[in-house]
């Protein structure tokens, strides 16, 4: 069965966000690799708001027609957040030998991840999941590319999907909180667990447990690239039949404008 998150209503790739150049491409790669990895990016990168688009122009249409002005706008407000996501991702692409040109700002945690599961309302109600969120006040701003932590924060979350899609009471957990210097986002599902084989590999690129051809293997893996490049860390666990967890940790009480922002 396939899912309606991960697989666009019309035919088209998987998914896609990151900013190029996040995995720090050609780690341990000759150029012909490091070519083939990049062009794997830019595809994962334009699908996603394909995507997001087709189901929110889905909705648009039921909404027109039963005359839902609510849903209508909320529709309209998700296709301009994906035209102004791809727009960003391509300012990124020519930006990609001018790391100065990606600048850092402060935000707000909470913000970022209410950011990105708007975006992905359409889509998660459609397949019936559930998402839950405990987000923690008081965190304080973090200095960050919030367009680069928004794409980190849906990977994750549409990994989740997966895993619980076709599942009685599919169930996604978003939660944040303080910890010592880091601030915290964590994703959890009930979905059927990670296999201990695959818990160290899931971060690697291309991995994945799907069959050829529905999954490119890249969303965590750009993900881990993304918070590494804001001097974070990226970390899972699981437990077979009660689901996983994926923590992003990001640096809190220090600036992060000297961080590195080519892997």
């Amino acid at each position: 069965m396939s899912s309606p998150i991960t697989q666009p209503r019309s035919e088209g790739g998987r998914d896609g966000l990151p900013a190029v150049g996040v995995l720090g491409v050609g780690d341990g790669a000759g150029p012909r690799a490091s070519l083939g990895q990049l062009a794997a990016e830019v595809g994962h990168e334009i699908s996603r708001p394909l995507q997001i688009i087709a189901f929110a122009v889905d909705d648009l249409r039921d909404a027109l027609f039963n005359d839902d002005r609510e849903t209508a706008e909320r529709c309209i407000d998700a296709i301009e957040g994906q035209i102004q996501r791809s727009a960003g991702f391509a300012g990124r692409l020519l930006a990609f030998d001018n790391p100065e040109a990606r600048a850092l700002q402060p935000a707000d945690l909470n913000e970022v991840v209410g950011y990105a599961l708007a975006e992905l309302h359409n889509p998660l109600a459609a397949a019936g999941i559930c998402v839950q969120t405990e987000l923690s006040e008081g965190l304080g701003s973090i200095n960050c590319c919030p367009s680069e932590l928004v794409q980190a924060i849906i990977n994750v979350v549409l990994n989740a999907a997966d895993a619980v899609d076709g599942r009685a009471q599919a169930r996604i957990a978003v939660r944040t909180f303080a910890q010592q210097d880091q601030v915290c986002v964590e994703i959890l599902d009930n979905g059927p667990g990670i296999a201990a084989e695959h818990l160290t590999r899931i971060f690697d690129p291309f991995f994945t447990t799907k069959p050829r051809g529905q999954d490119t293997g890249l969303g965590l893996s750009i993900t881990r690239g993304i918070t590494r490049r804001h001097g974070g860390s990226l970390e899972a666990s699981s437990k077979i039949g009660e689901g996983a967890c994926v923590r992003l940790s990001l640096p809190s009480s220090r600036s992060i404008s000297d961080v590195a922002l080519a892997h």
